[in-house]
């Protein structure tokens, strides 16, 4: 599973309680919480981390993306 803070940068790709856990990065108490929230209930999350991964960022997919866009041109 994917923990990270929650900015607005890494939200155009994380979802938080999807395929991530977001955390506000200046409080400490709430990355203690989550880390042990994820130990014992990480299966779904790290389940569609993976298969967002695999959809979206491997890189044969990545290029497939680009090639049909610059077909189009």
């Amino acid at each position: 599973p994917i923990i990270s803070s929650n900015l607005p940068v890494l939200r155009e790709v994380l979802i938080n309680n999807y395929n991530s856990t977001l955390v506000n990065p200046e409080n400490s108490l709430k990355w203690i919480e989550k880390i042990d929230f994820l130990l014992n209930n990480n299966t779904v999350i790290a389940e569609n981390a993976y298969k967002n991964f695999c959809d979206h960022f491997q890189w044969n997919t990545r290029a497939d993306k680009y090639l049909k866009y610059f077909a189009q041109i």
